[in-house]
């Protein structure tokens, strides 16, 4: 009996070998992607937050800010290693992408923070000059980031370096999506009617189709529509419309709630920055692209008074809806038994024109070119049976 989830049948899809390593002989990476940690604990803060829209809310449904916020950085910061939940803030057991850090949202405090372990692990900017003072935060994170691209061995103060600031800039992402999910999709939510609902789908055989909904609800301005499955979503780039019938997943989770129609909720990971002017002179406040203050009918009368900017950082999102295709579900079940069948018949070939993806290299690719009898292991542990 086989119990396929949406994520493994992707990794069947892009590597039928990857898959077997990573489900069958359970042989995983050492490291924790960001990814997933940062997804999760988006999703525990998120799935408080939605409660509240439910006719009869959970015990701990809360609307309230700072108690998401400090849910969010609880489940960020403890992850179960080995036995025991560990602090993994500065911990080499999170693999970050270069794209988690983003000095722009930075503020005082989390800046502050910086400032503080770059003082307590005794940097200094010019090696050779003890008296040279500490190195800029910003400048330190970018140098050790340069030393990773080339490939260079770095010091393990600086590998918790590089990890505490991508941990801090993600911290500040987090809180940015609670605040704007609050905000800006909640008062688009009129009711929940469920929240991580199993999806358990058995074919004759005994295998199963399994996974979570997210939520399921109505949305005020698709209210003829009725109840819609729905999935939160934070990625790095723009979702389209047509992705709802042609990701798959929500036409798995329709054979199991019946819906009819499919959403996504993205929440945008790169932040935006708005930039707010204030003219020193007459206090005209302003979002355009302006130098000098622009008050005035004519440029005669204009103030032209020096604009004090401020810069505040938010994020973008979408909504985006549509109904199942019953065609296209079809197809995407047959695709799914096509993949059962594969691993029914252990069909485990490697695609080795997948070996790299998001700018990153397999963490099998030394394993799977290495010496079947003894196979490179480095990067990778067994995990215990369940």
């Amino acid at each position: 009996m086989t119990r396929l989830s949406h994520s493994a049948a992707g990794k069947y899809e892009l590597c039928p070998a990857q898959y077997k390593l990573h489900y069958i002989d359970r042989i995983r990476s050492d490291k924790l992607g960001s990814a997933l940690l940062f997804g999760s604990a988006i999703d525990e803060a998120l799935n408080v937050l939605l409660a509240t829209k439910m006719d009869t809310p959970a015990e701990n449904a809360t609307d309230d800010l700072d108690r998401l916020k400090k849910g969010f950085d609880y489940h960020m910061t403890y992850q179960m290693v080995g036995e025991e939940f560990l602090d993994v803030r500065t911990l080499h057991y999170i693999e970050y992408f270069g794209s988690d850090f983003d000095p722009n949202i930075l503020t005082s405090k989390e800046l502050g923070s910086l400032s503080d372990y770059i003082k307590n692990a005794g940097y200094i900017k010019d090696p050779n000059d003890q008296s040279s003072g500490e190195p800029d935060p910003i400048d330190l994170y970018n140098e050790i980031k340069e030393y990773i691209k080339d490939g260079a061995t770095i010091q393990p103060t600086d590998q918790s370096y590089y990890n505490y600031a991508s941990w801090l800039s993600l911290q500040r992402k987090g809180h940015l999506m609670l605040e704007h999910y609050k905000e800006e999709i909640m008062p688009k939510i009129k009711r929940v009617t469920s929240i991580q609902r199993e999806v358990d789908l058995p074919n004759e055989e005994g295998d199963e189709l399994i996974g979570f909904i997210d939520f399921e609800g109505e949305l005020f301005d698709y209210e003829d529509l009725g109840v819609i499955t729905i999935d939160n979503k934070t990625s790095s780039s723009n979702y389209r419309k047509a992705d709802i019938n042609d990701k798959g997943q929500l036409l798995v989770y329709d054979e199991e709630t019946e819906n009819g129609y499919g959403a996504y909720i993205v929440l945008l990971k790169k932040v935006a920055i708005r930039k707010e002017k204030t003219c020193k002179t007459c206090g005209t406040m302003t979002i355009r692209a302006v130098k000098k203050c622009p008050e005035g009918e004519t440029p005669k009368t204009r103030c032209n008074g020096e604009m004090e900017v401020v810069e505040f950082p938010y994020i973008k999102s979408q909504i985006l809806v549509d109904q199942i295709d019953d065609d296209k579900k079809s197809l995407h079940f047959d695709k799914l038994c096509g993949i059962l069948e594969g691993i029914q018949n252990k069909e485990f070939a490697q695609n080795r024109d997948n070996c790299f993806q998001f700018g990153r290299k397999c963490c099998y690719y030394d394993y799977c070119r290495s010496n079947p009898n003894d196979p490179d292991a480095t990067g990778l542990i067994k995990k215990e049976d369940k």
